[in-house]
């Protein structure tokens, strides 16, 4: 291995053990900004499942969320334990919720959703960014 493919290599093994922390804590942030504490559970939800488990399975999860929010799947919060999702109130204020407000928390949920689907996208914007 070439000293240009180690220094690659050693970066890359850091930028992977450090975004699941950074995407966590991006999520959180957005999460403790929102007023509504319907959408600031769903986000916080996500943040707490990325630090856990790491991105890739965030689009299940947000998938079942998504499910979770509108009613469509019945069996969405078991497939949410199942991927290691705690649910705490949330589901009580989910099934009392108006409609306005979940329909909030599924385009917020469908959107980090779609913007962490690729999260090298992510890592090589970041990356663009430290290097100016």
């Amino acid at each position: 291995m070439s000293e240009k493919e180690s220094i690659l290599d050693a970066v890359t093994k850091s930028l992977t053990k450090a975004v699941p922390g950074a995407v966590s804590e991006a999520v959180q942030s957005l999460a403790n900004k929102e007023d509504d504490p319907l959408v600031s559970g769903v986000l916080g939800i996500v943040a707490d499942f990325v630090k856990e488990n790491g991105t890739d399975a965030i689009e299940d999860v947000a998938g079942h969320l998504q499910s979770l929010i509108d009613g469509s799947d019945p069996m969405a919060i078991y497939k949410l334990k199942e991927s290691g999702v705690y649910m705490s109130d949330l589901v009580d204020a989910l099934q009392g919720a108006e409609s306005a407000r979940k329909a909030r928390a599924t385009r917020m949920t469908r959107a980090l959703s779609i913007a962490l689907k690729d999260v090298g996208t992510v890592v090589v914007k970041a990356a663009v960014l430290a290097l100016k």
